[in-house]
């Protein structure tokens, strides 16, 4: 058979341990499933479209109240969170981004829960 020293050379010169990699093949078939459903969960959904008159009625009871809001983008529907932090005659900006008033294809008031 092999005497220590054998074995303490072939582990530390021949052998080489794949780590990680040798795992990826044990996923069970419920963990592939979960993860699919997560990949269909993070298609982007396109809202409807509010008109001009709706989209004031959100924005006045964020601004009032705080509210933290979702907007969604006419043409690219790419949502846009974050709370308001102002508007002026060309849009509002939610965070860091300004987004002209004619580019808001929906707005909701997301409620964040608190835990």
């Amino acid at each position: 058979m092999f005497d220590e020293v054998d074995l303490q050379h072939f582990f530390d010169v021949e052998y080489l341990d794949r780590k990680k990699i040798k795992w990826a093949g044990f996923y069970l078939s419920e963990h592939t499933e979960e993860i699919g459903k997560e990949g269909d969960s993070k298609k982007i959904t396109v809202e409807k479209s509010m008109n001009p008159n709706e989209i004031n009625e959100v924005l006045v009871l964020a601004q009032l109240k705080n509210h933290y809001l979702s907007v969604q983008k006419e043409g690219d529907f790419n949502y846009f969170r974050g709370y308001l932090k102002g508007f002026d005659d060309s849009g509002i900006t939610i965070g860091l981004k300004t987004i002209a008033y004619e580019d808001i294809r929906h707005i909701e008031i997301i409620d964040l829960k608190k835990w």
